[in-house]
């Protein structure tokens, strides 16, 4: 997960160098050499790659939340409509408010209605585009071994909206409540579930979720290390600084690896690391 997430931020990086490349220069390649000894060419191309970052990662953003919240497969005509809301006009909105802001604050107010109409359909076009392959599997362009291919996603129904979860990404820790789980993601948010931990054991075999007692799975990704427990034969759980003020001291007291569950959480955890 770690070197995905570092090979997207240079992609966008070098999408986003393109990109400002093709707004400032825009075909004129005769201007180049004027441009190169221009103080405020310089200015114009790394406010236009950050602009073009910051719409990447708007676009990125948002459709991870859509992705989760709002799956194709639920309801595609309301899928499409906040897609275009949040993937194409407020990225758009960002850029031309930004864009606006650059211009007044150098002095060229008259320019402003001249990149409107001359330079934000070639925004759109982009802005579009990038939505476009955002839509398309990573399968394509990723070879995930085979040890991988495992679901990943966990779904939950939860006042009416339906939680789409990446196992490995969102979910911190999973416990045994009455006839349901609890579910404990990333950003804090708890969700009750009608489900055993044993089902989601065999469901999510071969990701980072591991069994530690009868009634607790924990993410490994989440996991800094462990300490001799208090109690006897047992492992304590260090989670990584991040998350340690979302856990409450009355769930920390169910995050613990018992015996019967020691030599397995070890196995899984030097697999995991070493994978």
């Amino acid at each position: 997960m770690k070197t995905h997430r570092y090979s997207l931020v240079w992609i966008r990086l070098v999408v986003s160098f393109l990109a400002a490349f093709h707004i400032n220069i825009n075909g004129h390649w005769d201007l180049i050499p004027k441009a190169i000894v221009n103080p405020l060419f310089y200015v114009a191309f790394i406010l236009s790659v950050g602009i073009s970052y910051l719409i990447l990662y708007i676009i990125h953003t948002n459709n991870d939340k859509l992705n989760r919240t709002h799956p194709w497969r639920k309801n595609r005509i309301k899928r499409i409509f906040l897609q275009i809301l949040h993937g194409v006009v407020v990225p758009a909105l960002a850029d031309l408010v930004l864009i606006s802001i650059f211009f007044i604050v150098s002095g060229r107010i008259s320019w402003i209605p001249l990149f409107v109409f001359h330079d934000m359909g070639t925004v759109l076009i982009f802005i579009a585009f990038v939505n476009v392959i955002y839509q398309v599997p990573i399968s394509l362009f990723v070879t995930i071994p085979a040890a991988k291919q495992v679901a990943e996603i966990l779904e939950i129904k939860h006042n009416g909206v339906d939680v789409v979860l990446n196992v490995s990404t969102d979910i911190l820790y999973i416990y045994k409540d009455q006839k349901n789980v609890k579910i404990k993601i990333i950003s804090g948010h708890e969700y009750s579930k009608k489900d055993s931990i044993s089902n989601i054991v065999q469901t999510y075999a071969n990701t980072s979720l591991c069994q530690v007692n009868q009634s607790a799975i924990v993410n490994l990704e989440m996991i800094k290390g462990v300490n001799t427990g208090t109690r006897s034969k047992t492992l304590d759980l260090l989670f990584k600084p991040q998350f340690i003020e979302l856990i409450s001291s009355s769930e920390l007291d169910k995050l613990y690896v018992t015996r019967k569950f020691m030599q397995d959480f070890k196995d899984q955890r030097k697999k995991y690391m070493a994978g």
